[in-house]
């Protein structure tokens, strides 16, 4: 079987949230054991990206939209004798500073780069020596995809096709007059394609024509078919439920380990995570130039500062808490009015650090020195920093919701919790949360069970990759690729 993994990021070479992790370990775990794959990526340029230099150009075409000649480049990198990389490059559509935009509004020609993008995987995939058995797109820059392929499929036969959905508030979502652009007949702009209320939408052309949707969690693929979480298009996805299906990211224990994490001051195990711990708490609190006293809570958060993320709730939650029951370091970045929030409050509070930026290393570095993970996210189609914390001996307080719900259960409720949740996305739940969550970890014997269940939970990429190759084959040997 021979799969294109097709997505606008992956790690290490592009990242700018959870796809970039997804991208970056699920095509390596499915060629280990289970498929062939080509990973297909836009060739963004420095410092929005890299690209390996042993990358070699192995191919150029030309691609067409709205009557525009775009020539795109391939390079392209074997990783292992069963998955390569292929980078398409277009030195207009992708050399730039950031991915989508400059972090207040995406780039106001998204649509045309994407469809440079998806021509050029189109022009990949017709000129292959190697069948291609099945394409996953994944989110709205990949997702007219499935219909390009279906109006015009490589002579070997159409290939099969899975979207996952990795967050379904973006959709891209473009004004109707663009419709053109897509070089479609007109009754593909309608209210049972990709007309949305006026708009284009790309997402829903990938729901519509693919052959199988996938959600990253359980949980999320039966919210988003309910309003209060469907974005819009809880319709159009009950119509197709019949194909939607959740399977749980996970996580790379390559990358995600206290064992062998080579960004932390000190390595640890379930057997010294108490030592382990201190020492990383104790670095860290020189690091940061914080005289914080090592008896008191440490609680962390790692978030885009986002309505999504819950940072106001997290805000008003914080500014509840005396300092001498728990002191919090929250990195990151994004909403200005969400990060002018955080940094009031931080002013006003000694036992509150706001670092208004991102970095990878400090991220695993506050893994391994809190004793808990702060994430009160409104919805979190799977989230992956709550699995991490728990690797980590960290213990999450959560909103149950989407993969939050999947993969923390709570130590209030079952013998075998590992973490705290509440419901409400409200500052007085997240507030309750906390207050159950400091008792735990303030009780020493408790903290050690906590940690000890925590670290032996185990959700790893290889369960996840057997799962979508399991749905591989069901839907090849079910024939619903078009020949």
């Amino acid at each position: 079987m021979h799969v294109v993994f097709v997505a606008s990021e992956a790690a290490p070479w592009s990242k700018t949230g959870g796809l970039g992790d997804v991208a970056g370990a699920l095509p390596r775990y499915l060629a280990a054991r289970h498929a062939k794959v080509t990973l297909i990526l836009p060739d963004y340029s420095e410092p929005a990206a890299t690209r390996p230099p042993e990358a070699v150009v192995s191919a150029q075409a030309h691609v067409n939209v709205g009557g525009t000649a775009y020539p795109v480049t391939f390079r392209t990198l074997s990783l292992t004798p069963r998955l390569k990389v292929v980078w398409v490059g277009q030195e207009l559509m992708f050399h730039r500073a950031f991915l989508y935009g400059d972090g207040a509004r995406p780039y106001p020609d998204n649509l045309v780069r994407f469809l440079v993008f998806q021509l050029g995987v189109m022009a990949w995939i017709h000129s292959s020596r190697r069948r291609v058995d099945l394409v996953h797109a994944n989110d709205w820059q990949t997702a007219l995809l499935p219909l390009m392929l279906d109006r015009n499929p490589p002579r070997r036969g159409r290939p099969a096709t899975v979207l996952t959905i990795h967050n379904l508030h973006y959709q891209g979502v473009f004004p109707g007059h663009f419709f053109a652009l897509l070089d479609l007949p007109g009754e593909y702009f309608s209210p049972d394609n990709l007309e949305f209320f006026g708009n284009i939408n790309c997402l829903k052309a990938g729901i519509i024509f693919s052959d199988a949707i996938t959600t990253v969690s359980p949980t999320y693929a039966r919210e988003i078919l309910k309003p209060e979480y469907g974005a819009g298009l809880e319709g159009v996805l009950r119509r197709y439920q019949h194909k939607l299906r959740g399977i749980l990211n996970g996580a790379d224990y390559s990358v995600w380990d206290p064992r062998s994490d080579p960004h932390i001051y000190r390595t640890y195990g379930k057997q010294d995570a108490l030592t382990g711990k201190r020492i990383n708490r104790t670095a860290l609190m020189q690091e940061l130039g914080l005289d914080w006293p090592l008896h008191i809570p440490l609680g962390v958060a790692v978030t885009r500062l986002a309505h999504q993320k819950g940072a106001d709730i997290l805000t008003r939650a914080l500014a509840r808490l005396a300092p001498e029951s728990m002191r919090a370091v929250i990195l990151g970045t994004g909403d200005p009015g969400l990060e002018k929030g955080l940094r009031h409050l931080a002013a006003a509070n000694p036992g509150i650090c706001f670092i208004p930026r991102f970095s990878e290393p400090l991220a695993h570095r506050l893994q391994a020195a809190a004793d808990l993970f702060l994430m009160p996210s409104r919805y979190e189609p799977c989230g992956l920093a709550q699995i991490y914390a728990l690797r980590y001996g960290t213990i999450p307080v959560v909103r149950r919701t989407g993969g939050l719900a999947d993969t923390i259960t709570d130590a209030d409720t079952a013998k075998e919790g590992t973490g705290f949740l509440f419901d409400r996305p409200h500052a007085a739940g997240l507030f309750r949360a906390l207050k159950r969550a400091i008792r735990a970890v303030s009780e020493p014997s408790r903290l050690a069970r906590l940690r000890a269940t925590s670290m032996a939970c185990d959700f790893s990429w290889d369960r996840a990759a057997t799962n979508y190759a399991e749905l591989y084959g069901r839907i090849l040997s079910n024939g619903d690729q078009h020949e």
